[in-house]
């Protein structure tokens, strides 16, 4: 039986990842529902439709980072936050938020 994944929508890095970690491990695998919004995949995966691969920014509480010895250990992957020359009022604010939320959340992902 195929292992029933819900993701977003081509192209998508963490897509690309999961299918080719498992293809390389030779785990059959079959895209149970697709979605261009982060809240459709979050939806999808609470109604037990597939599991998912994301970061753990904005996980629903009632989803668990699943870890089986049967699934692939997936690369780690780098978060750029670019920014282009002088920056307006909002956008600096909009920066600085961000990274301050990623910082009091995820203190180990800020560099």
């Amino acid at each position: 039986m195929p292992l029933s994944l819900v993701l977003f929508e081509s192209p998508c890095l963490l897509r690309e990842t999961a299918i080719n970690a498992l293809d390389a491990r030779e785990i059959p695998w079959r895209v149970a529902m697709s979605s261009h919004s982060l809240s459709g995949v979050w939806s999808a995966t609470e109604a037990g439709l597939g599991i998912t691969v994301r970061t753990p920014a904005g996980r629903p509480d009632s989803l668990v980072v699943l870890e089986k010895e049967w699934l692939p250990r997936l690369p780690d992957l780098m978060l750029c936050l670019m920014q282009a020359d002088g920056l307006n009022t909002a956008a600096q604010s909009l920066k600085e938020t961000v990274l301050d939320e990623l910082k009091q959340n995820f203190p180990d992902w800020v560099y």
